[in-house]
């Protein structure tokens, strides 16, 4: 996957996030920023950024101090179907114990 396709899907990911209502899904939920990647890649928050070790796995990571969601992107996947599974990555990143907003 080149940069550009790697942006260009984090911003149509994004715009179905944006489309979620997650206070309904859980009282205080709220989008935790997120990061795509790949093998040697990755596109955080819709930046490109130096891709680290961090980034290991479909999970919820404190990167930096914040809770993010991440997705290896290696294998193809419809933007819509992922952005269900970047929220569902959200929540992990939500119901941690050491979550704060």
């Amino acid at each position: 996957m080149t940069q550009q396709q790697l942006c260009n899907l984090y911003h149509l990911v994004k715009a179905e996030v944006d489309k979620v209502d997650f206070s309904s899904l859980w009282d205080g939920f709220a989008p935790l920023r997120f990061a795509l990647y790949d093998q040697e890649l990755c596109c955080f928050d819709g930046e490109m950024i130096k891709k680290t070790n961090d980034f290991l796995a479909n999970t919820a990571i404190n990167y930096r101090g914040e809770w993010i969601a991440i997705w290896n992107v290696s294998d193809e996947i419809d933007p819509k179907i992922l952005a269900s599974k970047m929220v569902h990555e959200m929540f992990h990143g939500f119901q941690h114990p050491s979550f704060t907003k």
